[in-house]
């Protein structure tokens, strides 16, 4: 993630494919789950997930998010509210609930979510409560005729 490389030079193994294939293996095995798996799909970098879920859980049932605002404190803020998004009308790739600022018109709301790409419009992820400083998400915002922006 910091975008270091780092380049291994095995001098004296030219001659031996078998003694590289062993370091490969010995380097596979520090820093990977299952490498001796024959499932060679194991190999790969957190590929084994401990998480399950049945075939009949939904997504969106994993996590109740009115609870999830009361844990974080957003109902005790005159700052936020909360919006249902309705049959997903508004931003169809956002949750039912929505949290915004509480000025906020309806109108203004849906204007602001015209100018982002899916509708993706800024929305509250998390209140760090001692501070009331905020987590936002939202898409780009997408660019008008002649190169103008809602901004």
């Amino acid at each position: 993630k910091d975008h270091r490389t780092v380049r291994i030079t095995l001098s004296g193994f030219e001659n031996s494919r078998n003694k590289v294939e062993t370091f490969v293996q010995v380097l596979q095995g520090i820093s990977f789950y299952n490498v001796h798996s024959l499932d060679p799909r194991t190999h790969l970098f957190a590929y084994k997930n401990l998480t399950y879920f049945s075939n009949n859980e939904q997504g969106w049932n994993l996590c109740d998010l009115i609870k999830e605002y009361v844990r974080q404190g957003l109902f005790d803020s005159p700052d936020w509210k909360v919006l249902e998004n309705k049959e997903y009308s508004l931003a169809d790739t956002y949750p039912r609930y929505l949290v915004l600022p509480a000025l906020m018109t309806k109108d203004e709301i849906r204007v602001a979510a015209g100018f982002r790409s899916k509708a993706r419009l800024p929305v509250v992820t998390y209140l760090h409560g001692p501070t009331g400083a905020v987590l936002t998400r939202s898409a780009q915002p997408m660019v008008g005729l002649g190169q103008k922006n809602c901004a």
